[in-house]
């Protein structure tokens, strides 16, 4: 019986450190956990301090202001007929046609410096002005030449809509380097983020432009315009039936 009793009792000691020994394996394992996860953070964090990709605020900011500069400048410019496109105030006056050419030729120009200098790395460390100021440079537009040539509005807007949905993607998803390169452009620099956030100043400053060419009072009046094709249509038919009329008793 005694020997029984001793039987029991080491199996109950072996039993025993066994549930110490995987307790404490538990233990190590939570805590090479925690340190690692420790680590990973602080590794996270120290990598963090010295990027440059996009900030939660600077992606943002350039989502916010591309969606909206677009469809406010879309709202404007889309229905509108040839000859409201074509209308000029003043014979020195841009029509909204020149408007649109100009806008999409500058946003595709800033884009492209964009996507060149990401693919080239040129680093930039000094900027010419900063993003509180960058509106300030609109009177400069020769620094943003409108090179691009569209044979129709329709044209300029597809490529526009293409484009911008291309740019909106980009910020929705990039991890490069945006304030770390950047472009020189007539003697000013600008980093990436600059670049893409210019397209959002341009594309306000011209649908400013547009929705004062439509206030003006001599703007053609959509609803005018349709009275006088109507009018001009019957005219053309009551003439055409004349001559017709008159052909016959001939």
């Amino acid at each position: 019986m005694h020997g029984v009793y001793c039987n029991f009792q080491s199996i109950h000691e072996y039993y025993t450190t066994i549930h110490l020994l995987l307790n404490v394996i538990a233990m190590l394992k939570r805590t090479k956990g925690y340190v690692l996860l420790t680590m990973l953070v602080l590794t996270g964090l120290a990598g963090r301090m010295h990027s440059n990709i996009l900030t939660t605020k600077e992606r943002h900011t350039l989502v916010t202001e591309l969606k909206s500069s677009r469809n406010n400048f879309l709202k404007n410019v889309e229905g509108l007929s040839t000859k409201q496109l074509n209308y000029k105030a003043g014979r020195k006056d841009l029509s909204i046609k020149d408007c649109m050419i100009r806008l999409v030729s500058i946003e595709n120009n800033l884009w492209m410096a964009t996507q060149r200098s990401l693919k080239d790395q040129t680093a930039f460390t000094d900027k010419t002005f900063s993003d509180e100021i960058l509106p300030t440079i609109l009177q400069q537009e020769h620094t943003f030449p409108n090179t691009i040539k569209f044979i129709s509005t329709k044209e300029a807007l597809k490529f526009y809509k293409y484009q911008r949905a291309e740019i909106l993607r980009y910020v929705h998803t990039s991890t490069e380097n945006v304030r770390g390169y950047g472009a020189n452009m007539n003697s000013s620099n600008f980093d990436c983020y600059q670049l893409i956030l210019l397209t959002t100043i341009y594309c306000k400053y011209y649908t400013e432009q547009i929705e004062k060419i439509k206030v003006h009072p001599r703007f053609p009046n959509k609803k005018q315009d349709l009275i006088n094709n109507t009018s001009r249509l019957w005219r053309d038919f009551y003439l055409f039936s004349f001559e017709y009329e008159y052909t016959r008793t001939v």
